[in-house]
């Protein structure tokens, strides 16, 4: 034990020896979805998922799935399993499950496991999930690498780091050296994995378009990167490291995209700012990152960290996806013509639109209501870690709110689109029957591990069935889908709770 202490004791004073490992590669004009670039190229990076508009009777459904390490995993795939189990009959008289009509998953942190591993295996590929991750005792595993003399060499002499070991894990249990070329695919839902720029706050997502601004291909990034950087809990793990290729020499892509040169173009636009000052901000770093002439801030190097710090819900991957005017062209409204999900919305071919939030967030009973001794530096710490991102999700779930009228709001010319709001929540979970209040204080003291009992992974199945078969939302669309569950409907509730 002793010479275990000495040599981790050696490990930090050469940690800040070792080199940064970036994780992207360039992009180049051999690698450019364009195999030829023109002059004047804004993107590069292609976009090959999409969801087939042209059958009404579908629904188009997104999907949010919040951090919460394993916790969140497992609830978020215990939802996606329901959708999996839930089938209808489309038009042609064939059988179809909703999870085949998610079009959009967006996650943080623990919610990009099952996220990424529905993007790369399918909705039938979930069914493994649960052994080859949840049933896993990951925790033993990272501790046990540590430990290794061999891997104190990787951390020192590699640029490797205590970030890399969870990566290495989710190669190793889930994804297998699997790149983002093997989820963007044709019949795949737009997965979003969301981290937190560290430098600036600002969510940076591991899509095309972002991808594209730092001249960096998506296509050949491991999936395990892009799960691990939404992961990357900051002081517990170190932040991934990105390099800004924009402006390298071979890079092609040498264009704004228009919506940055409108936001940012003072002599055309002067009042752009003005009118959302967000999307101002976020045209803003997009400059930035492709190196404009006259930047706010040069940015030659990223480095990620959980997505939770910023939106702990996933929510801004929706809310960029669906009602961006510059969201990705993913819908199919012909057998060539890709258009985006709002403008599918605004033309009415799209009658019946479900949004999942899945939301993992715990909530431990702590003695700081009840101790009259002055709270120390573990709980002020644990306070610091926790705080920031529960207010997070509290603003987040007001921009949800924000999100679901701008939804409702799309259809208001044609009124031919209904909305189903379906929000997963344990708090949603009924104080007042003695069984659903136990399930509900069980669930909220499962700690944020990468590591879940059986037992625990029981409780979140059992809560997230209860919340699921009770939303009011959920069974409403299931009627006017003409599915008949194995649990009871209530058309009453179902009517009065889902406007």
């Amino acid at each position: 034990m002793q010479t275990t202490r000495w040599a981790l004791a050696a490990l930090l004073v050469l940690a800040g020896c070792s080199t940064t490992k970036f994780e992207n590669s360039q992009l180049t004009a051999a690698s450019c979805a364009t195999k030829s670039p023109p002059a004047g190229l804004a993107s590069c990076n292609a976009e090959r998922r999409s969801f087939d508009a042209t059958h009404e009777e579908r629904p188009l459904i997104l999907v949010a799935i919040s951090g919460g390490g394993v916790r969140a995993s497992a609830l978020g795939w215990a939802i996606l399993e329901q959708l999996k189990e839930q089938k209808y009959t489309n038009a042609a008289g064939e059988s179809r499950r909703l999870i085949d009509d998610v079009a959009v998953i967006s996650s943080a942190s623990g919610g990009s496991v099952p996220a990424a591993y529905l993007g790369l295996y399918g909705p039938d590929g979930l069914d493994n999930l649960e052994h080859d991750f949840l049933s896993q005792d990951n925790m033993q595993t990272l501790g046990s690498e540590t430990l290794r003399p061999g891997t104190w060499f990787s951390l020192v002499f590699s640029g490797n780091g205590r970030t890399d070991q969870v990566r290495e894990l989710f190669d190793e249990r889930l994804f297998h050296d699997k790149r983002f070329r093997d989820m963007n695919r044709e019949g795949r839902p737009y997965v979003i994995l969301n981290a937190t720029d560290m430098a600036s706050g600002e969510v940076f997502s591991f899509t095309p378009q972002r991808f594209d601004d730092i001249c960096s291909n998506l296509d050949n990034e491991r999936i395990s990167v892009g799960v691990a950087s939404s992961s990357a809990v900051p002081v517990v793990l170190e932040p991934m490291a990105f390099h800004n290729y924009s402006k390298a020499d071979g890079c092609p892509i040498t264009t704004m995209p228009q919506w940055v040169t409108n936001q940012l173009d003072t002599k055309e636009l002067p009042a752009a700012r003005f009118q959302n000052v967000e999307l101002y901000k976020r045209a803003r770093y997009a400059y930035d990152l492709r190196k404009g002439s006259n930047p706010f801030r040069t940015r030659d190097y990223i480095y990620l960290v959980d997505g939770g710090l910023v939106d702990n819900l996933g929510i801004h991957g929706l809310i960029e996806a669906t009602t961006a005017h510059y969201a990705p062209e993913i819908v199919n409204v012909g057998k060539k013509d890709r258009r985006s999900i709002l403008y599918a919305m605004n033309a009415g071919l799209v009658r019946k639109l479900v949004v999942v939030i899945v939301n993992a967030r715990s909530d431990p009973v702590n003695d700081i209501y009840t101790s009259p001794d002055r709270p120390g530096l573990l709980a002020m710490l644990g306070a610091v870690a926790s705080d920031p991102i529960d207010a997070t999700s509290s603003s987040m779930n007001s921009q949800l709110r924000v999100l679901m009228d701008e939804l409702k709001k799309a259809d208001q010319v044609t009124h031919s689109m209904k909305v189903y709001d379906i929000e997963v929540d344990f708090d949603l979970l009924d104080p007042n029957e003695p069984k659903q209040k136990e399930l509900r204080d069980a669930v909220k003291i499962i700690p944020t591990s990468w590591t879940i009992s059986a037992a625990n992974l029981a409780v979140v199945e059992k809560a997230s069935r209860q919340l699921m078969q009770h939303n009011p939302c959920f069974q409403n669309l299931l009627l006017d889908m003409g599915i008949t569950p194995d649990f009871p409907v209530s058309p009453e509730l179902a009517a009065a709770g889902c406007q």
